[in-house]
């Protein structure tokens, strides 16, 4: 008797119609039931159609079933290469040789990935000799790849016992043919980078931890020496960046943390000094690169451009003697330098050498004779030279040449209450009366924006001849700024501008 079913609201169906509608259910789910040779036989059409994915998918559940037969860990090798998927192919391929040993196509084309992926020509080598083992006659072996891999696998065991002895000149040129054959091997180019950063091959360092991250993004090692060699070209911002980022990756990572916390100082020193010269205060900025310098004395790239920029600092703030010798000590790191020997010439103004800033400029000229810098410079050094025989205001009231209006005012009070006569012996008076002469003819130029601009380029000054209207002494109403007078004669007088 059969079996019947009873729909809700329906008459009774024979079961057996019921199940015979699986059989349009999804092929997914048939997938599921299919044997191992059936799965097989699935994913060999897939890939003779070009349905790489969905053989990748067949030949996976073809593994899971039948996980022991090498045959199966092939097929997905095979499509993974097809896919560029080489990680997945070597992992196969391992499997493969594990369950078989005796697979020479497996072998084969686990040498070609080994060279291809990794630069391994040991581990290639490996596979072709063992290849040969199965099949000694197999072509182009032992004619054409052995040698090759051959010759790799000696540069690399010689590469490695040079730099055991720290030998990095030698082992270059070992590393160097290896990675002619073995160009993925990133061990190989971290040791050529590690290698070039000593002898100061920054460039190449530069290309080979490139072409390391661009394979592997992650790798920690890589990135350390890159920021390193960003680092010793000068470049410490963008150092300090790849020290950030490898910190994002693994915050733990000594190397990194101190490589970070070293040249972030560097870096906190140039920044600083470069913010003080944006507001004018020089000395200041000096003394920032002169502490970044400190902090890594021999840098091949920061030291000469610190020592230039500790150079411009201290001309702009006319520190004359400390200037001629920061700017000499950069001159000698760079003896070409034109603009270097300029802030030379314009240190030697400031500590009021001029003949030897006429030197410097004209020395200058010869390198570059169509500078407008340094023409100007040599221009300017002439003046000073010829100024240099008249008088000094600034130095008559002590004051450098870019003393602004309060600091010469407060110069000159000073002076003039120095000079009081309370405060002058009767002896020295006729000495004082005449100081206080010229620091007043000094003070009546520097005063006036005029005639101070005059002064500065050099032109003729003459002092006001009896002051400006209403007083009578120029800055100061009434005369004398502080009362008084000296006794000449029995009888007072005021200092007048005659």
């Amino acid at each position: 008797m059969g079996l019947f079913l009873l729909l809700r609201g329906g008459p009774l169906l024979p079961l057996s119609i019921l199940l015979a509608g699986t059989a349009t259910w999804p092929l997914a789910s048939s997938q599921a039931q299919m044997s191992p040779g059936e799965l097989k036989k699935a994913g060999d059409r897939a890939m003779q159609k070009g349905e790489m994915k969905k053989a990748v998918s067949l030949y996976s559940k073809l593994i899971a079933t039948d996980p022991k037969n090498p045959a199966n860990h092939w097929a997905r090798a095979s499509v993974n290469i097809r896919l560029r998927m080489n990680s997945a192919a070597l992992h196969d391929l391992d499997k493969a040789i594990e369950l078989d040993p005796g697979m020479v196509k497996a072998y084969m084309n686990r040498a070609r990935l080994r060279l291809k992926m990794r630069g391994d020509c040991k581990g290639a080598k490996n596979d072709y000799e063992r290849v040969l083992e199965l099949r000694p006659n197999k072509k182009g072996i032992r004619e054409k790849e052995l040698p090759k891999l051959e010759k790799c696998a000696m540069f690399v065991d010689e590469a490695e016992a040079l730099l055991r002895t720290n030998d990095c000149g030698a082992a270059r040129r070992a590393l160097d043919e290896a990675l002619n054959i073995a160009a993925e091997n990133a061990e190989l180019r971290m040791h050529r980078a590690r290698c070039a950063v000593r002898m100061g091959d920054f460039q190449v360092a530069m290309l080979d931890t490139r072409n390391i991250l661009s394979k592997d993004k992650s790798n920690l090692e890589a990135i350390a020496l890159r920021g390193q060699t960003y680092y010793m070209l000068g470049d410490t911002e963008v150092a300090v960046n790849h020290f950030k980022e490898g910190l994002r990756s693994d915050p733990s990572n000594k190397k990194l943390k101190k490589l970070y916390r070293d040249v972030k100082k560097v870096l906190k020193r140039i920044q600083a000094g470069e913010n003080y010269m944006g507001e004018n205060k020089h000395k200041e900025a000096a003394d920032e690169f002169a502490a970044a310098l400190e902090l890594d004395p021999n840098h091949p790239a920061n030291k000469p451009m610190l020592l230039e920029k500790r150079c411009n600092a201290l001309v702009k703030a006319e520190e004359g003697s400390a200037a001629v010798e920061a700017c000499q000590t950069a001159l000698s790191f760079s003896p070409d330098d034109v603009n270097l020997r300029c802030l030379l010439g314009d240190a030697r103004i400031a500590n009021e050498e001029y003949e030897e800033a006429v030197r410097e400029f004209e020395r200058a000229r010869q390198q570059e004779p169509n500078n407008r810098r340094v023409a100007e410079g040599l221009e300017n050094a002439k003046k000073r030279l010829q100024m240099s025989k008249r008088k000094d205001y600034y130095k008559m009231l002590g004051v450098k040449r870019n003393a602004n209006e309060k600091e010469i005012k407060k110069a000159f009070r000073k002076l003039a209450l120095k000079l009081h006569p309370d405060k002058v012996p009767e002896s020295e008076r006729d000495e004082a009366e005449k100081q206080f002469r010229e620091i007043g003819e000094a003070y009546e130029v520097l005063s006036d924006p005029e005639s101070r601009g005059k002064y500065d380029r050099g032109e003729d000054v003459q002092a006001n001849q009896g002051g400006h209207p209403g007083r009578g002494f120029h800055g100061f109403p009434g005369g004398f700024p502080f009362g008084g007078g000296f006794q000449q004669g029995g009888a007072s007088f005021r200092f007048e501008f005659r």
